[in-house]
């Protein structure tokens, strides 16, 4: 289960949910079968959304910038597009699901005019560590 913090910045609303993967992440390098893909993609989802429940986050803001930080548990070379496919369904957990997807509704969509998206390799910490910042404007 990924746990979450909250917090306020002038007129901005910041959320902050470490997620529990640690080092078994989804990413582009991998060569997945499309079965195993998908059930990682779904538990991703499940998380984000199950912490954005808990944590009362609110529901059709106008637009969210939601940053993912990955701390390696050592020093790797990579590229933090490499974390594109991790980033797209933690979006998809928060932004509002249809009828066949699981979705919390913070934003009306996952498109760029709802949601701002951006990946980042942070320092190595041991064990590696996956933080999913959400900031909301102040007309949210």
């Amino acid at each position: 289960m990924a746990t979450g913090t909250t917090g306020q910045v002038g007129d901005v609303t910041e959320y902050t949910i470490i997620l529990p993967w640690g080092t078994r992440i989804l990413h582009a390098n991998q060569r997945l079968h499309w079965a195993e893909h998908n059930r990682r993609v779904q538990a991703v989802r499940k998380s984000v959304y199950v912490s954005a429940l808990l944590g009362k986050y609110p529901k059709g803001v106008p637009h969210a910038t939601i940053t993912l930080t990955w701390h390696p548990p050592r020093a790797y070379r990579t590229d933090a597009e490499n974390l594109a496919p991790l980033l797209k369904a933690c979006v998809d957990g928060l932004a509002l699901g249809t009828g066949k997807t699981l979705g919390y509704g913070l934003t009306a969509d996952d498109t760029p005019r709802y949601v701002t998206t951006r990946c980042v390799i942070g320092d190595p910490i041991p064990q590696g560590k996956l933080l999913l910042h959400i900031a909301l404007d102040g007309d949210a």
